[in-house]
């Protein structure tokens, strides 16, 4: 058996170096924020401006566009510009499952094959883990199969599993197998694999 955390996970938050009022309200970060158009990306903090404040999605509708250092909040108008408070964050990215270190005698992580893989939700934060397969979304639950619930501490209440079982040798591909580990930050699940 191999283990091999994969949390805990962090958001990502940069500050905000100044915004306008628009229409649209245009946010600039100090740096280049790495945010993509799949992000859930909440501004919060930011005095003067606080129209801006709050969550931005296009899973339903287009609410933002990005350059790299800025996000345009479209049809928002803002209350009055604002600099130098507040920040603009999104969850982790996605962890997937390979993301293990270099396993004796495997070549190739992507390709391995193993007979079963259990996840374990352990006690770091408070918030519903998502199991599923190669581009799981929580945000719409596309290829989501479950959710786990951390425990409320070490050693108290029921450390919540999922298990995948081989049918008999190495048939299950690792790589198939995505974890979201996305809200708030202190999320962690402990992944472990058999090989035969």
């Amino acid at each position: 058996m191999k283990c091999y955390p994969l949390g805990p996970c962090s958001p990502r938050f940069f500050g905000i170096g100044s915004s306008t009022v628009g229409p649209p309200a245009v946010i600039t970060t100090g740096v280049a924020h790495g945010f993509s158009l799949a992000d859930v990306i909440t501004i919060s903090g930011h005095a003067t401006n606080t129209a801006v404040n709050g969550s931005y999605s296009n899973l339903v509708t287009n609410q933002f566009t990005l350059t790299p250092t800025t996000i345009t909040l479209l049809g928002l108008t803002g209350t009055a510009p604002g600099s130098n408070t507040g920040f603009a964050s999104a969850p982790a990215q996605l962890i997937t499952v390979i993301n293990f270190p270099v396993i004796p005698g495997v070549s190739d992580n992507s390709k391995l094959m193993v007979a079963k893989i259990n996840f374990t939700a352990v006690p770091f934060g408070t918030a519903v883990l998502f199991l599923g397969g190669k581009g799981l979304n929580q945000g719409n639950f596309t290829n989501v199969f479950r959710g786990l619930n951390p425990p409320a501490a070490a050693g108290v209440g029921v450390y919540d599993f999922y298990d995948i079982d081989g049918d008999g040798g190495n048939v299950i591909p690792i790589a198939e197998y995505w974890v979201d580990a996305r809200l708030p930050g202190t999320e962690a699940v402990l992944a472990s694999f058999w090989m035969r």
